[in-house]
């Protein structure tokens, strides 16, 4: 009888070990959420092009997921920041800004850091450079990483201004012809 409460109690410690892992799939993600007007928006605009779309960085498909968001010029791009900017053109023009300015850069530069990662990685692996060999080539590539990192970082907020930018031009020629449309 005690084998079958001890082999019972490794599983169920397995199980829960297990789950843990799977709960805490990318654990460094720590962008704060934007409004729940955005948010809406980026998680319908994401799963009507695919099913497995998810904002929770607890899931396996949170890394995919982001892709759409952030890998600049391929149509799931387009595709996705067209129906998601739609969408948030019904939010307020603060919670837009904060989008524009701050929440879009900061999870594409998340993005950017960790596009390889996969859910086996979140214990530290992918996430974490290699540091064999000498302590000062560890360091020195920790370095090289961090400059090209913020270099990324920078771009990708300046893409971000240029956006919003352009989306505001957007919602001018929108406005602009809907009270064209109104007045004649």
């Amino acid at each position: 009888m005690p084998s079958i409460t001890t082999s019972s109690a490794v599983l169920l410690l397995s199980y829960f070990a297990a789950s843990a892992v799977a709960a805490n799939c990318n654990p460094s993600f720590d962008v704060a959420a934007g409004s729940d007007c955005i948010t809406k928006c980026r998680q319908e605009a994401g799963v009507a092009m695919d099913k497995s779309f998810t904002l929770d960085p607890s899931s396996s498909s949170f890394i995919s997921s982001l892709a759409n968001e952030c890998e600049k010029g391929t149509p799931s791009y387009t595709s996705y920041m067209t129906q998601s900017g739609m969408c948030m053109m019904k939010c307020s023009e603060s919670e837009q800004a904060d989008y524009g300015s701050r929440e879009h850069a900061d999870v594409c530069t998340w993005y950017s850091a960790h596009k390889s990662d996969s859910c086996s990685d979140a214990s530290g692996g992918a996430s974490s450079p290699s540091t064999s060999g000498s302590a000062s080539s560890g360091s020195s590539g920790s370095d090289a990483s961090s400059t090209a990192s913020g270099d990324s970082a920078q771009q990708t907020i300046e893409e971000s201004a240029a956006n919003n930018v352009k989306l505001g031009g957007f919602v001018v020629s929108v406005a602009a012809a809907g009270i064209a449309a109104l007045l004649f």
